[in-house]
């Protein structure tokens, strides 16, 4: 069961990836859909089923099950490209045969991954003689809320050069991840055109999502600074996200004020 992953390594330009992940255990391999434009992708899949595999009888001696995080690049000409962004292995005998309802964070590895990489997931082994007892589950989403988020963005200060290159108009992309209700990235960016590190933007915006009501799935919003250049790629000079869960109306934590 693949929930979520966050903090994932921007494979793309644009501070992005277009993250899916790859289950393996022996033979046996499923892969999630791929999810465009995010470093905090949601899934909620689970391969219809299951995935049938033969494994020793002593499950000390069977493999893991392998977890591979990777970004897609889609090519108009000839097949798509994967790029490694992170991997994990979860023990084959610590699973248990019923269903967790409480999933769990697990960090990932690789060479660009930091320590709060991870994925969200849970898994069931269950002998085929004991299907009927221990069935599993094919909907795992949780309840979510429809939101609107306003945003007041003041600008951004002390903009290091990038590339060589100093900071001349940049402009605020503001993402929740994959909207649950639209399926598309909820997104919004400034529309005001901010001049040098120091730009000031005073601009008020409006970003529509739809966030679970279990603070364990609650996304970040993801902040990135893009510099609008007329030459060569518009480059991603700076990034952050926010914990989203205490903005929410239905907890009771105070959000806190964030100079990033």
């Amino acid at each position: 069961y693949i929930y979520q992953a966050r903090y994932l390594p921007a494979a793309d330009d644009d501070g992005t990836s277009d993250p899916f992940v790859v289950i393996r255990l022996g033979a046996a391999e499923w892969r999630t859909a791929t999810q465009p434009n995010t470093l905090f992708p949601m899934w909620y899949e689970t391969p219809v089923g299951g995935l049938v595999v033969d494994l020793p009888e002593k499950l000390s001696l069977a493999p893991p099950v392998s977890i591979g995080v990777f970004d897609e690049d889609v090519k108009t000409i000839g097949a798509n490209e994967r790029e490694f962004l992170g991997r994990t292995e979860i023990t084959t005998s610590s699973i248990k045969r019923s269903f967790r309802y409480t999933p769990s964070w697990v960090t990932l590895k690789g060479a660009t991954c930091t320590n709060k990489s991870a994925v969200l997931c849970s898994f069931q082994l269950v002998p085929e003689t004991d299907v009927e007892k221990y069935p599993f589950r094919e909907v795992i989403q949780p309840h979510f809320n429809r939101c609107s988020l306003d945003i007041e963005c003041v600008g951004v200060k002390e903009m290091l050069p990038f590339r060589r290159q100093k900071v001349k108009t940049p402009h605020i992309t503001f993402d929740c991840g994959v909207n649950r209700i639209t399926q598309e990235t909820a997104m919004v960016t400034t529309k005001k055109k901010g001049k040098g590190p120091n730009a000031v933007i005073l601009e008020v915006m409006r970003l529509d999502v739809s966030l679970p009501a279990n603070p364990l799935f609650a996304p970040c919003f993801n902040i990135r600074v893009v510099d609008r250049r007329k030459v060569g790629i518009n480059p991603v000079v700076g990034a952050t996200s926010v914990p989203a869960f205490p903005y929410c109306p239905w907890t009771h934590e105070k959000p806190k004020r964030h100079n990033l």
